[in-house]
């Protein structure tokens, strides 16, 4: 048997790694053992036939501290690594500790190269350690904070500065750091006019203050430099002088004579401009004021008619300055007393105060006559006369409407002049024509309806009254006449001798709606004896014609009954038309002829005909009494014989 150590290992390793996942720093690994003896069997190959061993020779062992490396401008999230506790079964441990990089701040400044390096505004940007800003994010921020600075369009960039924008930054583990922006003032040339005016003014006797007559303006120019940031100007220089002030001769008026005609000579420039601290002035010259005073004048005065012709003398004014009010009294009094004697002023051109105008002048006062008016008064009337309805004939309908006129007096010649009537109104109210059963309207004379008759409008109403005739006229009607010709039924009745013959015509109904119209009738009556044949018409055009309607005449079966020995042996219809006289029907002749053959008539019973021998609207029954034919056979067998022979034709054997 023999003896041997058994090492078990254990390791911790510790990685450093940036937040990209790169190596911050080299790793550390560290390493701890366990110990045991073992007895095996050193004469068997293979496998060694371990027949015991011991225990671990310690239950666990715990790793070292160990304190993360420093790397400038990162923080790493565990200062120290603590020391794991591990037992011989333990497997192998790893440990990251993670390098943060530190946040740091760039101030960028824009400093005015102009004015003493003086800083115009500011801006800090936050970063972290090694990371690099762009040329375009950082000239984005120069941008940004420039335009915080008012004015800032008028600020320019040091090209020295615009270099090291545009070569972007990087920020460092040192402390935080400041760049440095130069930017210069934006100047401008400019040709900047002064100027200055004498003022020239007239003083008119009668008006109060002065008028300016005419503005005199002098200038010079100069170049200047511009400091277009502090809107201020930095140095004037190449003074030119434009302008200088002419002498001004004064003006006319009319009606005026000026008194200081020599009040406004020329001025040089050199009485006008001066130059101090080399910056251009000017001086203001005095004003100046021409005086003058009024000239006087005389007016005339004439008086007219409408026509022009003169109703008074000329009148001649006083001589008055001019502008100044005139004396009216004169003119007022014949005014006056033209108006006393019937006339009256349309046009006066003249008023209180009014003022001297140039040269005198001509005044024309118009008048015309005076006039008085009244007016008079009347009574124009409609009246609406009705006709032809028999005693349906309506009352006539009667309107008054005030008229009037006026009169005008000329209180200068007295004539009177009267106006044309004026009525209250234009028109006369609408009269709606009723409907009058059984008649229409036909006819409104005068132009006295605008709609067929319906109604008397539009009627105007003038200086005389008028009258408008509304004339009806008895419906049409509807007649029955015969089929055959034409002919009324109820004639044809007459004539045949029928004493219960009445008229059939019925009249046409009135439209509710329109006293010029009817309506048509859906049905016609039912007559006795006649059928109907032609269809109504379902418009009438003329409402006061008749209208013809057709009826045939029914035709209606008679009956002969023919008997033998007593007793009914056969029976013959017999069509008669209604109204046709029935001599015929019961003639020996026509008896004879629809008797059974073999037979003859013996006797006819005609009492069933009616009196006035007419057929009328029902069937009639005439009986005959029947014997053979002489020399026929045997009574028996000549009957049997007949019977047969008469029920087949159009007489039938009971």
């Amino acid at each position: 048997m023999a003896t041997k150590t058994v090492p078990r290992n254990v390791t911790e390793t510790i990685n450093y790694q940036y937040e990209d996942g790169t190596t911050a720093s080299p790793s550390v690994t560290k390493t701890v053992t366990f110990n045991k003896t073992i007895t095996y069997d050193p004469t068997v190959t293979g496998s060694e036939k371990v027949w015991s061993e011991s225990d671990w020779d310690a239950a666990s062992r715990t790793f070292d501290d160990v304190a993360s490396p420093e790397i400038a401008g990162y923080t790493a999230d565990q200062t120290t690594v603590t020391g794991a506790t591990v037992t011989p079964t333990s497997t192998n441990i790893t440990k990251t500790v993670t390098y943060k990089a530190n946040a740091c701040s760039l101030t960028l400044e824009i400093v005015d190269a102009d004015d003493s390096n003086k800083v115009l505004d500011s801006m800090i940007i936050n970063g972290n350690t090694s990371t690099t800003m762009s040329k375009e994010n950082l000239n984005n921020n120069y941008q940004t904070t420039l335009q915080k600075i008012a004015h800032y369009e008028n600020l320019s960039i040091d090209s020295a500065s615009q270099t090291e924008l545009d070569k972007g930054y990087t920020f460092s583990a040192d402390s935080n750091q400041t760049v440095k922006v130069l930017v210069h003032h934006k100047t401008m040339t400019q040709h900047p006019t002064q100027q200055a005016a004498r003022h020239v003014f007239n003083s008119l006797e009668g008006q109060s203050g002065s008028t300016l007559q005419i503005n005199q303006p002098y200038k010079f120019h100069y170049d200047e430099t511009y400091d277009l940031f502090t809107n201020k100007p930095v140095k004037d220089t190449n003074f030119i002088y434009d302008t200088k002030i002419d002498s001004v001769t004064a003006k006319a008026y009319d009606g005026y004579t000026v008194t200081n005609p020599d009040a406004a000579p020329a001025l040089t420039l050199e009485q006008l401009v001066t130059v101090k601290d080399g910056l251009a002035n000017n001086k203001q010259p005095a004003d100046v004021t021409f005086k003058y005073v009024l000239n006087s004048y005389t007016n005339s005065y004439k008086f007219v008619d409408a026509d022009g012709t003169a109703i008074h003398a000329e009148l001649a004014g006083k001589l008055t300055k001019y502008t100044q009010s005139v004396d009216l009294t004169d003119v007022n009094k014949v005014i006056d007393d033209l108006v006393a004697s019937g006339y009256k002023v349309t046009s006066n051109p003249l008023t209180t105060g009014m003022a001297q105008v140039l040269n005198g002048k001509t005044y024309t006062i118009k008048f015309d006559h005076q006039t008085s008016t009244s007016v008079e008064t009347a009574t124009a009337t409609l009246k609406v006369h009705y006709t032809g309805a028999g005693d349906k004939t309506l009352l006539d309908s009667v309107e008054d409407v005030n008229i009037s006129r006026t009169h005008t007096i000329d209180e200068v010649t007295k004539t009177d002049t009267s106006t044309a009537w004026v009525p209250a109104k234009s028109t006369y109210n609408t009269v709606y024509n009723p409907v009058v059963s059984g008649y229409v309207i036909t006819n409104v004379d005068n132009n006295g309806s605008t709609d067929g008759g319906k109604t008397v409008s539009g009627v105007a109403v003038g200086d005389k009254s008028k009258t408008i005739t509304v004339t009806y006229q008895a419906v049409g009607k509807y007649v029955p006449v015969m089929q055959l010709n034409g002919l009324p039924v109820y004639g044809y009745e007459q004539a045949q001798g029928l004493t219960s013959a009445t008229d059939h015509s019925w009249s046409y109904t009135n439209d509710p709606t329109d006293p010029t119209k009817v309506t048509a009738s859906p049905i016609a009556p039912t007559i006795d004896g006649w059928t109907q044949v032609s269809a109504l018409p379902t418009t009438i055009t003329n409402p006061t014609e008749d209208t013809n309607v057709s009826y045939s005449q029914n035709t209606i079966n008679d009956k002969i009954i023919y008997t033998l020995n007593g007793t009914q042996f056969s029976t013959a219809n017999v069509p008669v038309q209604y109204l046709t006289q029935l001599k015929d029907l019961a003639s020996d002749a026509n008896v004879q002829s629809n008797a059974p053959s073999g037979y003859e008539v013996a006797t006819i019973d005609k009492s069933n005909l009616p009196s006035d021998g007419l057929q009328g609207t029902k069937p009639l029954t005439i009986t005959a009494t029947l014997v053979p034919v002489s020399g026929t056979a045997s009574f028996v067998a000549l009957a049997s014989s007949t019977r047969a022979t008469t029920n087949q034709t159009n007489s039938s054997v009971d």
